[in-house]
């Protein structure tokens, strides 16, 4: 019983704060920056219902894993745009190598097209290099960061929503808030995240 007692009292402790947290949360104000949202997607639609379900934490160390996957995600981006760029390179050099000898215009054409390509992948690959030391300077970061005391908070809600053609969209969305339960829209939420790190290479959080 002596040790029951001090556990139940830590857990009502816990529950009590959190419904305190949930219970700040202004519903009204998300429910109004989410229908301003949905006018500016797409004027035509008319939200039915909106409803506040749950308030989730977002500790220092979710804001770094999500700094490192915006990397990632850029990474993949310009792969893509590479390979894209080695096609062009090889089929200009062919066109470049026919044309020889029957057209100069052409010729100069296709080769500076590949040469102003074969720019752009070293640029490519330079940035990858950079990319790849900042991946490894925050997966350092990332064994020692918090990971338990919130930096800020995500409302999870409801919502439907009704299209021109009377349909209608059931589905969830998240908004972030500040520790003050203030919004935060994309933008100022960008800034947080970029001031955790200096990257080396010119990647920004967005």
């Amino acid at each position: 019983m002596k040790l029951f007692l001090p556990v139940l009292t830590i857990a009502v402790f816990i529950i009590s704060c959190s419904q305190t947290a949930k219970q700040k949360v202004d519903e009204n104000k998300l429910k109004t920056y989410f229908k301003s949202n949905v006018k500016k997607y797409d004027s035509t639609m008319t939200l039915e219902t909106f409803t506040f379900v749950k308030l989730d934490t977002t500790t220092l160390k979710n804001q770094y894993y999500q700094f490192y996957n915006g990397i990632l995600d850029k990474l993949d981006e310009d792969t893509y745009d590479f390979d894209r760029l080695l096609e062009k390179i090889k089929s200009n050099r062919k066109l470049q190598s026919l044309s020889s000898g029957l057209s100069y215009s052409l010729y100069k054409n296709y080769k500076d097209d590949a040469d102003d390509d074969t720019k752009k992948a070293k640029d490519l690959l330079a940035a990858d290099s950079l990319f790849r030391v900042d991946l490894n300077k925050i997966d350092t970061l990332l064994k020692s960061v918090d990971s338990i005391k919130p930096v800020a908070y995500l409302a999870k809600c409801f919502y439907t929503l009704k299209k021109q053609d009377q349909s209608i969209t059931k589905d969830t969305t998240t908004i972030r808030l500040d520790l003050d339960f203030n919004i935060l829209d994309k933008d100022e939420y960008s800034k947080q995240i970029n001031k955790l790190y200096k990257p080396v290479s010119n990647f920004k959080y967005e």
